[in-house]
């Protein structure tokens, strides 16, 4: 009978919260802007020219890079009136950062911060940018030589050419890459859905995800490497001169008009399922999952291991 009572209590409870709630918002006339407690305002900071290197650090602000229209460079902000940035330029570089990012204060607003970074140049010898929530967009206008992008949950597009070193590390968030031809890629995410496009790699291009989602479609590289759990590897003109080494739990990898010199795929009940652009030879074994592969001939080796998944491939002649 008391934990009955307890929990009738607890009901009665919710449904009055509910009715409170209700009866709020219906008095606000559903405006939530009335329950802002954070003032934004739009703020720009001038910064000085002649710098070859960018460093942005940053907290739960929209991130854009945008060409000048003057030679200047100056960044908008649009955000909370209590938290600023600070904008500088010093030995080569221009440093962005949200000065009270690691501060905490409580607040609520309906508005979203926004950070517009506009650049004199369209080339730089290096971006790096560390944040956390941000959404980050990189247009074509630019390249860079090394690339070093690190954050958690916010998305990142990327469209900017680079010829360095790529590194991109997320835990949630989304990335795309595409139009690089970087000396080598590093891509490393927890559950983002990755997409890797029209990149021309001259150095090892390695893909790690745990649960993410991977799409790869005109790559060119010399080694590519991905590990991950679940997560599906999805490959189209996929290209590599030398090996490929690649290997997931229960994610399935799929390949369509791809080489390489010598493959090796393990999967434990993910499928092995596409198509080859040269003869292999084969080594292929599976427990319960079905086998379709051509006869061994000329080529690399093809080594193919997989508990319970199904391996289906084919050579396009």
């Amino acid at each position: 009978m008391k934990s009955i009572r307890l929990l009738l209590t607890g009901i009665f409870l919710i449904i009055i919260g509910a009715l409170v709630c209700g009866a709020s918002f219906v008095l606000m006339g559903f405006d939530f802007s009335s329950l802002n407690t954070s003032t934004y305002v739009t703020r720009t900071y001038d910064a000085g020219t002649g710098f070859k290197n960018i460093s942005v650090k940053g907290d739960t602000e929209k991130i854009n890079f945008v060409l000048s229209d003057d030679g200047s460079c100056y960044v908008v902000c649009k955000e909370p009136e209590k938290n600023k940035h600070d904008v500088k330029v010093s030995e080569d570089c221009l440093y962005i950062d949200n000065i009270t990012s690691n501060v905490f204060f409580f607040s609520f607003s309906v508005e979203s911060p926004e950070m517009t970074v506009y650049l004199p140049n369209d080339k730089y010898t290096s971006l790096s940018i560390d944040s956390d929530t941000s959404d980050v967009y990189i247009p074509e206008d630019f390249s860079f030589g090394d690339v070093n992008i690190k954050l958690d949950t916010g998305d990142l597009v990327c469209n900017a050419s680079a010829d360095g070193y790529v590194y991109v590390k997320t835990d949630t968030g989304k990335i795309t890459l595409q139009g690089m031809t970087p000396e080598a890629l590093t891509v490393i995410t927890d559950t983002g859905h990755t997409v890797i496009d029209n990149i021309n790699c001259s150095g090892k291009a390695e893909i790690n995800v745990h649960t993410a989602k991977v799409e790869m479609r005109n790559v060119n590289c010399t080694e590519l490497s991905s590990n991950g759990h679940t997560g599906d590897l999805i490959m189209t003109d996929v290209i590599a001169a030398g090996n490929w080494s690649i290997k997931r739990d229960t994610g399935s990898v799929s390949f369509e008009s791809c080489d390489a010199a010598d493959i090796s795929i393990r999967t434990d009940t993910g499928d092995v399922a596409g198509s080859l652009l040269s003869g292999k030879i084969f080594n292929v074994s599976t427990d319960t999952g079905k086998v379709n592969v051509p006869g061994s001939s000329e080529g690399g080796k093809c080594d193919v291991d997989s508990d319970t998944g199904n391996i289906d491939i084919t050579i396009l002649r």
